[in-house]
């Protein structure tokens, strides 16, 4: 029985769409258990060559609906390792009305030049699409 883990095929994609110039927000959807998560860990340990990028992960899965406080604690702490950083917030349809705070760090970022790479998973299609 082997042990190796199965390399989404999307992360190769995930991989070069960060590494563009002026990377968008990519946003990863699908049900539970599909390996999003697995894929973030696959990209947070790298290809084995060098990796500058460095990388903040958080889920959202113990945090009030409410807390858009924590959206932001997390985005700061990613802006704080440098200029390659990528933040990635798991199940972040959990917290109401998340695409607003995002939209306005995002923006924030872009205009005062601490524009971060941003990753965003869910797995509730509807809650999340409905933010986007």
């Amino acid at each position: 029985m082997s042990n190796h883990l199965i390399t989404r095929g999307f992360l190769r994609t995930l991989r070069q769409r960060l590494s563009a110039s002026a990377p968008l927000m990519q946003v990863l959807i699908g049900p539970r258990q599909v390996g999003k998560t697995t894929a973030m860990s696959q990209l947070m340990a790298g290809d084995g060559r060098s990796h500058a990028a460095c990388f903040h992960y958080a889920a959202a899965d113990a945090v009030f609906r409410s807390d858009w406080d924590w959206i932001e604690r997390q985005w700061r702490e990613a802006e704080g390792k440098g200029p390659d950083a990528t933040l990635i917030l798991d199940e972040i349809q959990k917290i109401e009305n998340w695409s607003e705070i995002v939209k306005k760090l995002w923006d924030e970022g872009r205009r005062n030049q601490r524009a971060i790479k941003v990753v965003l998973l869910g797995s509730s299609s509807l809650a999340l699409q409905s933010g986007l």
